[in-house]
């Protein structure tokens, strides 16, 4: 993994990643039925917020760069992927 080392339960990583994409799509999902596109960012934002909160104890630096960097932008980049995907 490029930015966290090596894994030893590379199996664990892939079904994690699959499991927050398919949370990613079903916080879309609900968005959209809601008819509240304009939630889609705020709560991506606060799904990844849930694991940035896990890098705490791993510095301050670290968790204020993904927080305020990392996270509003995978918001925004999955929001704009989302939306475009959807045929209204």
């Amino acid at each position: 993994m490029g930015h966290f080392g090596i894994s030893d339960n590379p199996r664990h990583v892939i079904q994690r990643a699959l499991e927050s994409m398919q949370e990613l799509m079903d916080i879309g999902a609900k968005c959209m039925a809601e008819g509240n596109p304009d939630e889609l960012i705020p709560r991506i934002y606060a799904y990844k917020m849930l694991e940035v909160e896990k890098l705490k104890a791993r510095g301050k630096a670290l968790y204020e760069y993904q927080g305020k960097e990392l996270a509003a932008s995978q918001a925004r980049l999955f929001a704009e992927y989302y939306l475009s995907t959807q045929h209204h």
